[in-house]
């Protein structure tokens, strides 16, 4: 009886790979139950509702007691509903009885959290070895998963700094909607508008010549400014910006302020398409 993508029906032929194989990749939560089982019955949609609600960050797998009550049994089963909670091929955790959904929440997301900072560190270590493909790819089923901030976030710099803006950028919208507001959100917007900017724009010497020739131009001197970052011109970028920041453009000068509060903000350390 599948309930989402995240939960399964499992059987004793089923359960080394479906419980004791996933549980090597994350928390694998099985129900042991009964269909005629009324406190079973009032259980069960708290715990789908959780595990849709992790979004695939553990799996709830259901074993059905009175189909298969030896193994049940075998399993260490006496009473039901009975949860047990997989990591690593080993149960680490059995509930006994219908808990409340915030009981079981607390539960699992001891494990959830530890296998979440577990693939964060990893993707983190592949990013410093120099190999942000797997970074990238690691972050990103985490993700996937329903990730927490700050994964995301690294995922987004990591994506803006391998030139991948169509997928940081869809990233960036998501996390704006779902946190308006949010300063290091509006970095990212910025990062990447800058980004943008020095793509469409004329080779750097060109540029200088430009701007050397139309000092006072604001659009030339913005673009110029997004190029120099983008080459890793962090002091000449801000140096340019800085000239903006009280221009009578009040557009550029807007931008420019953002730019260099961008620049110089916790994600800033690492600006332009070289941030992570």
């Amino acid at each position: 009886m599948q309930q989402s993508n995240y939960v399964f029906d499992v059987r004793p032929d089923t359960f080394d790979r479906m419980v004791l194989e996933n549980s090597r990749k994350g928390p694998v939560m099985v129900f042991y139950w009964s269909p005629d089982a009324g406190p079973c019955k009032l259980l069960l949609p708290r715990l789908v509702k959780l595990c849709d609600e992790a979004g695939g960050r553990f799996l709830l797998t259901l074993l059905n007691t009175a189909e298969f009550t030896g193994f049940a049994r075998r399993q260490g089963v006496a009473s039901i509903p009975t949860v047990k909670i997989y990591s690593n091929e080993t149960a680490v955790e059995t509930i006994h009885g219908a808990w409340s959904e915030a009981e079981f929440g607390r539960v699992i997301g001891k494990y959830v959290a530890a296998r979440r900072g577990a693939v964060h560190a990893a993707a983190l270590a592949a990013s410093q070895a120099g190999d942000d493909d797997v970074a990238i790819e690691l972050l990103g089923a985490s993700t996937r998963r329903g990730a927490n901030w700050r994964e995301r976030l690294d995922a987004i710099k990591l994506l803006i700094r391998n030139r991948r803006f169509e997928e940081s950028l869809a990233l960036i919208e998501a996390a704006r909607a779902e946190r308006h507001g949010r300063a290091d959100v509006a970095r990212l917007l910025t990062h990447l508008e800058m980004i943008s900017v020095a793509g469409a724009a004329p080779p750097l010497d060109a540029l200088r010549a430009s701007r050397a020739a139309a000092p006072g131009d604001a659009a030339q001197t913005y673009r110029l400014a997004a190029v120099e970052l983008v080459n890793d011109n962090r002091d000449e970028a801000k140096r340019l910006l800085a000239t903006l920041v009280d221009h009578q453009d009040d557009e550029f000068a807007s931008r420019a302020r953002r730019a260099l509060a961008a620049i110089d903000g916790p994600t800033g350390e690492q600006a332009s398409d070289r941030t992570a």
